[in-house]
Order: structure tokens, then sequence, then C-alpha cells
């Protein structure tokens, strides 16, 4: 499978401060998840548009998931743009890196200990 052509150039980017350190949440409204936008007046009112996805299989597979175990791999980042203040920022959803469960507050408590660099894995 690979990866998407415009996956290397989607995952090389950041997300913005609008919505990094907890600032993007989303919703449910049956089984389908909307990112909110943190910048609208409302805290959150607003849906935004996923505009593009880049996929990738092509990655370093963590061992240590716990249980039950992973059954498909997978790194997708997110194009996110709201059309009503021009919020537009990339986000990043991986069953293999970064922070895989356990507790939110741990996690980010470790993470802040560390200095992660562009070419980094969390």
């Amino acid at each position: 499978m690979g990866e998407s052509s415009n996956y290397s150039t989607m995952i090389s980017q950041f997300g913005t401060a609008d919505i990094s350190q907890g600032k993007l949440t989303g919703t449910t409204d049956t089984d389908y998840f909307y990112f909110l936008c943190p910048k609208c007046e409302g805290g959150g009112s607003e849906i935004m548009r996923i505009i593009d996805i880049g996929t990738s299989d092509d990655y370093t597979f963590k061992t240590d998931h716990g249980e039950p175990p992973i059954k498909t791999p997978f790194h997708f980042a997110l194009e996110l743009y709201c059309d009503k203040c021009k919020t537009h920022s990339v986000v990043k959803i991986t069953n293999v890196n970064g922070l895989l469960g356990g507790s939110i507050v741990n996690e980010m408590n470790e993470l802040k200990h560390r200095v992660i660099g562009p070419n980094d894995s969390m």
C-alpha cells in the first residue's frame, strides 16, 4: 500500500498553535466524529471540514501496545479547515506512534520533559 501522494508533505507538518495542547476537541452525533474549531466564537460550535487526508503504512511499529493487540496499524494526517474563521491546520491520528493509551495527564506530563524534533516520532 505505501503512502498516499500527499502523505509526506502532510506528515512533516505540525499542527498549528490554534489546535495544539488540547485546544482541538470534537463530538459525535451517532457514530460520526466531528472536529470543532477552537477559534470560532462560542468555543467550538463550528465543525471543521476535513479537506485532505494522507495515509501511510510505512512506519516504525511499537510493540508495547497491550491487549487486545492492534489488528490493523494506521497513521493518518488530516488537513482541517474552518469555513467561518479560515483556521487551517493538520492533525494526526495513529494507533502505532504517539500516546497509545493510559492516563492523558500522566502521558502529557511525560511529554513535557522530552524534546521532540520534526523528524522524531512520539
